[in-house]
């Protein structure tokens, strides 16, 4: 059984409203519902970034840990390209961190290429 199965059946993914969801989910005040939330975010929206972070960060609980939490879950995902531009431009040591994240997407590419498991 999958993750998203598991959530589908016992945390309400299927259900259309995110705050019923996320409520039956509970607030995320210890870890376990923090990160089942937001698992739950990153999986409502797989491909944007900003829409995984603006739920968590809407979320009603721990949103500050949620939003973070699932950035950290889809950046992983996507990789650090799909963070906004203007994000990254206001950071403190904006270039390190970059080339940090392309270094570490270049492990992950040879790591796992195109096709053998890997995000892509």
């Amino acid at each position: 059984m999958t993750t998203t199965q598991v959530l589908g059946m016992n945390y309400g993914l299927a259900m259309a409203d995110d705050h019923a969801a996320l409520a039956r989910i509970d607030a995320g005040w210890v870890a376990d519902e923090a990160v089942m939330a937001a698992l739950y975010c990153f999986l409502r929206s797989p491909d944007d970034f900003l829409a995984t972070v603006r739920r968590g960060a809407n979320t009603a609980g721990d949103s500050d840990s949620i939003a973070c939490i699932a950035g950290g879950i889809i950046g992983a995902y996507l990789g650090y390209r799909s963070l906004p531009r203007e994000w990254m431009e206001r950071l403190e040591k904006s270039d390190h961190l970059a080339g940090l994240a392309g270094r570490l997407e270049a492990a992950r590419t040879a790591a796992f290429p195109a096709g053998t498991g890997g995000a892509s």
